[in-house]
């Protein structure tokens, strides 16, 4: 599961670059660094699932990846703010999957949402189960960004690349 949910954060750190930099926003390393700390909030969930398991064993996987799923990005927000990090930090972690539910649809949240969808349909999910396969992009945005059929598979050759660099590093 910890892999897992590594191989997502790098992808999605990666997708998030990729995506600033095609679309020549500034600071576009910025995003990668958006993007690590988007599910930071899982790594967080993960472990007190662990504390719990060890007083009563949790057998159903599903349990858990669901307890991620829905837990995840609430957790994350409230860890970044407890580390001292930016509103906006914690606004990402807080909406990257509901960015409509934001105050402010800001462009980092859009290219973060839209990278975490990418990396999700790439097969790079956060956790191992049925939510998460085929998830479909957001269309709206690529299309308004101007993101084609070509971007998008140039993004998903980078992403699969800098994920199976690091893997091999780690």
């Amino acid at each position: 599961l910890l892999t897992q949910i590594r191989n997502h954060t790098i992808a999605t750190a990666e997708a998030a670059k990729a995506v600033a930099q095609m679309l020549k926003l500034k600071e576009a390393d910025q995003y990668y660094y958006m993007g690590l700390l988007h599910d930071i909030g899982a790594i967080l969930v993960t472990q007190i699932l662990e504390e719990i398991s060890k007083k009563e064993p949790i057998e159903d996987q599903q349990q858990i990846h669901t307890a991620i799923r829905q837990l995840h990005c609430k957790f994350g927000a409230v860890l970044l703010q407890r580390w001292g990090l930016s509103n906006q930090l914690q606004t990402l972690a807080l909406y990257h999957e509901k960015p409509e539910e934001a105050e402010q649809l800001s462009v980092e949240l859009q290219v973060l949402h839209f990278a975490d969808q990418l990396t999700e349909h790439l097969g790079f999910t956060l956790c191992a189960d049925n939510t998460s396969v085929n998830t479909p992009l957001d269309s709206e945005f690529a299309n308004k960004s101007g993101l084609n059929a070509e971007h998008i598979e140039l993004l998903s050759k980078r992403i699969q690349a800098h994920v199976l660099a690091v893997s091999n590093i780690l």
